[in-house]
């Protein structure tokens, strides 16, 4: 293992297999830990910090703070939900109809381009 500039390069052989890698300093810390979960040391030391006492066991309907007193009776039921009112889709428009509406758009925009240039013209 050699440190370098930017991190740490490190050369392996393992039988007949041999590589390098480099680990990036960022890196390092996870690459410990990693390195650690395999260790025999840390597999005891794991076991030993679980604690042997175990949770209290939680009702069905989960942990929630209960209003006692009249706080509780004050309850109001709740309204059942509506359902929503589904939307007709808008017709398919047809081929004539979208031709339409291009030339309508079309001539929108010509008869506006065109007014300027008609006031410039009346000027001169």
């Amino acid at each position: 293992m050699t440190q370098v500039s930017d991190g740490v390069y490190v050369e392996h052989s393992w039988g007949q297999n041999s590589g390098h890698i480099g680990i990036p300093m960022d890196a390092i810390p996870k690459f410990i830990r990693y390195l650690s979960a395999f260790s025999p040391e840390a597999a005891a030391a794991a076991t030993k910090a679980k604690s042997p006492v175990k949770a209290a066991p939680v009702s069905d309907k989960g942990k929630g703070i209960v209003k006692k007193g009249k706080e509780a009776e004050k309850k109001e039921p709740k309204e059942p939900k509506k359902p929503k009112e589904k939307k007709e889709p808008e017709p398919k428009k047809t081929i004539e109809d979208l031709d339409a509406e291009l030339l309508s758009y079309q001539s929108e925009r010509s008869g506006a381009a065109s007014a300027p240039a008609e006031a410039a013209e009346a000027a001169e």
